[in-house]
């Protein structure tokens, strides 16, 4: 199964249970913290790896409602910026919410900040 396939089943089950749904790669500490169904803390802005204010939500790459059609092309970009775990330590994830997301200050195509998102899914 390529990531891909593996991507789309984990969401299949979910897809119309949220109106956000992201992919995120989340690092070792974060990744050590978190399970399935846990709620995910806001993300930092950051600017030449500094931390700078928090964003409003927790920072993911939307799926947003037509999934066949949007995913390859997330799932490109997010390998295109480096965004795929590099690791045995770090993981591709699946995160949700039905409370919102900004996106306007995000600089990354396809980057939103999910609000009061929880970890719905791991690829393995």
């Amino acid at each position: 199964m390529t990531t891909l396939e593996a991507i789309r089943a984990a969401i299949a089950p979910i897809w119309h249970d949220y109106d956000y749904i992201g992919l995120r790669v989340q690092c070792p500490v974060e990744a050590a913290g978190t399970k399935v169904g846990s709620k995910l803390r806001r993300s930092f802005e950051r600017s030449d790896d500094v931390k700078g204010r928090r964003l409003s939500g927790t920072a993911a790459f939307y799926l947003s409602s037509n999934l066949d059609l949007k995913l390859p092309r997330v799932w490109e970009e997010m390998q295109r910026l480096g965004y795929t775990p590099e690791s045995q330590f770090s993981r591709l994830v699946v995160i949700g919410s039905n409370d919102g997301a900004d996106g306007e200050d995000m600089p990354e195509r396809y980057a939103i900040a999910i609000k009061n998102a929880k970890l719905l899914a791991v690829i393995a």
